[in-house]
Formats: structure tokens, C-alpha cells, sequence
């Protein structure tokens, strides 16, 4: 397969094809009553509580060991497998399985949700024309 030129508007399109295919629903109230429950030491089956502290850690100095901190994550998105395995192929994304789906801490906020996915869909529109 030959490499095309990846253009602006095919970053666009492809987009608006993540935010429309892979982003089913906001779900700060579920994450938050999970979370909640976990610190008052309430088991939940179908949520991995250690795979999602260990997603949210964030290494604050990349050159020194060990100094990691927690992201701030601002919203919670419901999202399709898809989506998080390119998330987690690129890194710097809080993503964890939980309830048989996946979700996405969105460490933003107060601008749209399609800003956040141009870096995946150009990454993924890459892979592809390799």
C-alpha cells in the first residue's frame, strides 16, 4: 500500500469518526460512586481497583524514579475498546477496564471532547499508512 499524504481534513474526518464510533457516554457519576466506594472499602466485582489507581498515576518527573502522582481527572467517558487500545498504545491516557468497558479519565475540561482525539486520530491514520 502506498503512503498518502495524511491532509487536515482526513485528521478531521477520521475525528469525527472516534467522537460519533467511540465515545458512547459521560459517566462521572458512575466513576465517582465506584471511587467513593472502593475508599470506604466496598468491593465492586466487575471493577479492577488497582488497574485503575495504576492508570491514574501519572510519572511527574520523567528523569527521576519513582516520583509518581495521581492525574487529575476531570471527567469520565465511557468508550469503546477501540479507542482505548490506541489510547494506551500512545501513553498519557487514563484508561481502565471496568464493568466489561472501558472508560477514559479526561484529565480536561470546559472545551470539546474532538480537541483531545485529533493526537489519536492522526496517530491512528499514521499506523495505518505505514
Amino acid at each position: 500500500m502506498a503512503k498518502t499524504e495524511i491532509t487536515k481534513k482526513r485528521i478531521e474526518e477520521e475525528v469525527k469518526n472516534i467522537v460519533t464510533n467511540d465515545i458512547y457516554a459521560r459517566v462521572d457519576s458512575f466513576m465517582n460512586d465506584v471511587i467513593n466506594a472502593h475508599y470506604e472499602g466496598i468491593k465492586i466485582e466487575s471493577v479492577d481497583m488497582d488497574a485503575l489507581d495504576f492508570a491514574m498515576l501519572v510519572d511527574s518527573d520523567p528523569d527521576e524514579y519513582g516520583d509518581y502522582e495521581y492525574s487529575e481527572v476531570c471527567e469520565w467517558w465511557l468508550i469503546s475498546p477501540w479507542l482505548a487500545r490506541y489510547m494506551k498504545e500512545i501513553g498519557g491516557y487514563v484508561v481502565c477496564e471496568v464493568a466489561d468497558g472501558y472508560v477514559w479519565g479526561r484529565q480536561g475540561t470546559n472545551y470539546a471532547v474532538a480537541d483531545d482525539m485529533e493526537h489519536i486520530a492522526k496517530y491512528f491514520l499514521e499506523k495505518m499508512n505505514k
